[in-house]
């Protein structure tokens, strides 16, 4: 009967133990996906050089008591023209460039959740 008891305390916390490992595994980070949406804006001239410096701002309109623009975030572009964005849920966002003291909205970006998005914006 003793027997019986330690085959079945053994059983049990052998479970237990397989129960903690396989929860402390998956809570891991390489066990877990990244959700975050990025996205990758190129700015380029019209004969395609990289607009340096260039400030992208992405923006979104609301119409709630009339037509209404708000910027998300803005950042500059570096010395190849690219600067990126990393938000946590996907959107869709206007691009608005301004450089050398010009301003342009210059199209939009889909986020897209767990992904990469690259576009490239020819500033005029």
């Amino acid at each position: 009967m003793l027997g019986k008891k330690i085959k079945k305390v053994g059983l049990l916390s052998t479970l237990i133990l397989s129960g903690l490992l396989l929860s402390f595994l998956y809570s891991l980070p390489s066990c877990q996906k990244n959700m975050d949406c990025k996205a990758v804006i190129t700015i380029l001239d019209t004969l395609s050089r990289p607009c340096a410096n260039a400030a992208v701002s992405l923006q979104y309109n609301t119409v709630s008591a009339g037509p209404q623009t708000t910027t998300v975030t803005t950042q500059n572009t570096d010395g190849t023209g690219t600067t990126t964005f990393i938000f946590k849920e996907p959107a869709i966002y206007d691009v608005d460039v301004t450089y050398k003291g010009k301003r342009d909205t210059l199209g939009i970006i889909k986020l897209v959740q767990g992904s990469t998005v690259s576009q490239t914006f020819t500033f005029r």
